[in-house]
């Protein structure tokens, strides 16, 4: 009988199979002075996606893109990094690779989630080109939504690239879109109102510089292009001098014109925190010259923004310049006791209309910047929800369940075993469950709970018992009431929900984006708090929030009923399933 290779069927592979581990001790030449630079955490990331890639597709792989990052916690020297990069899911040619890194301390076993990012990588044959992927098989309950969730981030991804090719200047140089809506609600967020954007003579201009780079054989990778990794690291290393020679520049001039001495805290570095989308659009290769051009676009209270230009060419300058890619970096200032710096604030530095719009695009950036990482990040606090959002922050909605329920970073404990019949606060218990906690989720102080329950009931009864506000309300001992105040599609929706008062006289209330996805057999229900203008705070309740939290309803393997896990994380927190 032929194989499945000979008969010409593309052989599928499990993701599981395709991942890829990096253990890396940080050390001196890893970090400016006490921390690990951003520069070289992106090629590190960078390896371990490459790997991933190759690991599925047995051939040579490149990086294509980065979705935005967010570095969420600051990695001394000494500390273990562990990087664990998967195929998510395969397209043709090109497939996502979703990157976790963790930092371990090596002497008190203290862990903390440092960032995590989708790369997207395409497969070459032995001439270069594009060859096909093979298909990918999820085999557990995450893999299989992680699977889907990585065809909406593509179809988020594809619009987004559309854009910025519509808006591709004759000059090659390319910019976000002015969306009237997100601009006005981003101005609004930053208390700067649209009529006070005027040019005035700057006190302090915003910098600029390029910087050359020669690209040497221990740059390329094994296939003979620039290390997509290394570009990256340099463009976070010219981010980095730029930002603080800017932020010195702004520094002393508030000195110049302050009265008297200033009792803040000096400050003392400045370090990239976070990257927006960065899309390859061509390679380099040992020999070029590559050509970074930077330039600050915004300053903000205790950091900045530059756009980062990459070009190369040959050796022979006839060549003539090569786009390589085109990215924002967010540099964030620090004061030597590595507290947030507060930038000093100037007469706006614009001199002319276009770098006015230059600003203002730039706050609209930091607007969807900050909403999408408050939606990721374990973090209480509230996301202004945008319609325009509406796609990312639903994705980041149903990941941040799984990356919360399903991974090896978090030790649960048993915190109680319950037996069918068994008395639990008011009533009986009508089926078996287990309730788990972990007291420092990702390393963040944070109590996160879990409850485990099997009920005999086939998984679609169990699914409208929890979708159902007004059927939840007749089971769920502590909701009160809840409504849709605006159904966004039909997974996702804006709720109102009213809990009983617990722990004071106050019932609490919290506005919540919820989504839900249904994967082959098993249900994924997620919420988290949001600010949203149908769902003002009302007199009589306490507004709560919540982290990422919800349900993951699946079958039994016997067929006898459905697992339904509930789990939250919150510095105190109480809840049914």
């Amino acid at each position: 009988m032929a194989s499945a290779a000979s008969a010409g069927v593309e052989p599928v592979r499990t993701v599981s199979a395709s991942r890829a581990k990096i253990l890396k001790t940080v050390e001196g030449g890893d970090a400016d002075g006490q921390y690990v630079t951003t520069g070289c955490l992106l090629k590190l990331m960078d390896i371990c996606a490459c790997l991933a890639a190759e690991n599925h597709c047995c051939c040579s792989c490149v990086t294509i893109s980065l979705d935005d990052l967010s570095v969420e916690n600051e990695v001394p020297i000494g500390s273990l990094l562990e990087i664990v990069g998967q195929v998510n899911n395969a397209f043709n040619t090109s497939m996502e690779i979703g990157v976790v890194v963790h930092m371990e301390s090596l002497t008190t076993g203290h862990r903390a989630v440092i960032c995590n990012a989708f790369f997207v990588f395409v497969a070459l044959d032995d001439a270069g080109k594009k060859k096909r992927v093979p298909p990918v098989l999820p085999e557990t309950v995450e893999e299989r939504h992680t699977f889907r969730l990585a065809e909406e981030r593509r179809a988020v991804r594809l619009k987004k690239r559309a854009l910025l090719q519509s808006l591709t200047k004759p000059s090659g140089t390319a910019t976000l879109t002015r969306r009237p809506s997100l601009l006005a609600a981003a101005l609004s967020a930053a208390e700067i109102p649209a009529d006070e954007l005027e040019l005035t003579q700057p006190q302090v201009h915003y910098l600029s510089e390029t910087v050359y780079e020669l690209v040497l054989p221990s740059h390329a990778n094994h296939h003979g292009n620039t290390f997509g990794g290394q570009i990256m690291e340099w463009m976070a290393k010219v981010a980095g001098v730029v930002g603080s020679r800017q932020i010195l520049s702004v520094v002393r001039a508030a000195s110049a014109n302050a009265s008297g001495a200033s009792a803040q805290k000096p400050f003392a570095r400045a370090t990239v925190s976070s990257v927006d989308a960065l899309i390859f659009e061509g390679p380099s290769r040992s020999g070029d010259r590559v050509v970074l051009h930077a330039r600050v676009t915004a300053c903000f209270t205790d950091s900045l923004e530059l756009e980062l230009r990459v070009e190369a060419r040959g050796v022979d300058s006839g060549d003539g310049l090569r786009r390589i890619n085109t990215g924002f970096l967010t540099v964030s200032a620090f004061d030597d006791a590595g507290d947030p710096f507060a930038i000093p604030a100037l007469q706006e530095p614009w001199a002319n209309s276009a770098e006015m719009a230059m600003h203002s695009e730039a706050v609209a950036r930091r607007f969807v910047r900050e909403s999408l990482q408050r939606m990721f990040a374990f973090r209480a606090q509230p996301v202004a929800y945008h319609a325009e959002l509406s796609e990312q922050l639903s994705i980041t909605n149903i990941y941040g369940l799984l990356r919360a329920a399903h991974t090896d970073a978090i030790t649960w404990q048993c915190l109680m075993d319950v037996k069918p019949g068994q008395v639990v606060g008011w009533s009986r218990s009508p089926c078996a469950a287990r309730v788990f906690f972990n007291r420092d989720t990702w390393g963040l102080g944070l109590v996160s709970f879990m409850y485990r329950v099997v009920c005999p009931a086939p998984m679609e009864t169990v699914f409208q018992a929890i979708d159902g506000l007004e059927r939840r309300a007749e089971w769920d001992l502590v909701l009160r009431e809840g409504e849709v105040v605006q159904p966004i599609d039909e997974h996702n929706a804006i709720v109102h929900e009213v809990f009983e008062a617990l722990t004071s006289d106050t019932p609490h209330d919290y506005a919540l984006l919820r989504s839900w996805r249904k994967v082959d057999e098993s249900i994924v229900i997620a919420t988290r708090s949001i600010v949203h203008e149908d769902v003002p705070v009302y007199s009589g309740y306490e507004r709560g929030t919540v982290l990422p939290s919800g349900f993951i309803l699946c079958p039994q393997a016997d067929g006898s009923g459905t697992d339904a896990f509930k789990r939250f994380s919150t510095n105190f927190a109480i809840g049914s399933c």
